[in-house]
């Protein structure tokens, strides 16, 4: 299941899943269009076997923390719900000066 919701003019969240039913990993990232095209700003994945969050500065992805418990199938819907939420508030603090 890969799928792209639009946020606003410019924001979007993209979800990326593994081919297998149900799902085993996921991806689940904000992106923000500059002008050179999209760029995730924050992410939601579990490649390393658990449930991590990434935030950025800039466009470099920070080390990881844990986001929650659960399985794929529980957390990736817990992910979109958090970017859906919090968006706006996660760019303005994306956008701050450093």
């Amino acid at each position: 299941m890969n799928f792209t919701r639009p946020l606003a003019t410019g924001v979007r969240i993209v979800v990326d899943t593994d081919e297998n039913r149900p799902f085993d990993r996921y991806a689940v990232m904000l992106q923000v269009r500059v002008e050179k095209g999209w760029k995730t700003i924050r992410l939601f994945d579990n490649a390393h076997g658990q449930h991590d969050l990434h935030g950025y500065t800039g466009f470099e992805k920070q080390p990881a923390t844990r986001f929650k418990q659960g399985t794929p199938q529980e957390v990736m819907p817990a992910a979109i719900d958090h970017l859906v939420d919090h968006w706006e508030a996660i760019i303005r603090t994306w956008r701050a000066p450093r």
